[in-house]
């Protein structure tokens, strides 16, 4: 089985380009470096719909700095159940990530 493997780089409209990639998405997987509750919002209505018709749903943020917030982290909890959420202790190790990948049948996209 051959998998295609497209990488592309977003300088703007970030927002635009992750929604989407999760309307058809079958795995959907967001590593950040942290969680603000007004990108929950702008993403929960999808991250939802997306965990609802069965794609698989991970995120992972962390702590570093301490600029994630606990309330976008309590509402990216609450979007549903069956998306696992992460949350990094960093332990004052630098951890700024921004890495999401989209499976969609054979093929994942990679946005960096």
């Amino acid at each position: 089985m051959s998998t295609k493997l497209n990488v592309k780089l977003i300088t703007d409209n970030l927002a635009d380009e992750l929604i989407a990639r999760m309307q058809h998405a079958s795995g959907i997987y967001i590593m950040t470096s942290f969680i603000m509750q007004s990108g929950v919002k702008v993403l929960a209505p999808h991250l939802k719909r997306a965990a609802e018709r069965g794609a698989e749903v991970r995120m992972l943020a962390g702590d570093y700095l301490y600029i994630t917030q606990p309330e976008g982290l309590r509402a990216l909890c609450e979007v549903d159940p069956r998306i696992e959420t992460r949350l990094w202790r960093s332990m004052g190790t630098s951890f700024h990530p921004k890495a999401y990948r989209f499976d969609a049948d054979c093929i994942k996209t990679i946005i960096a």
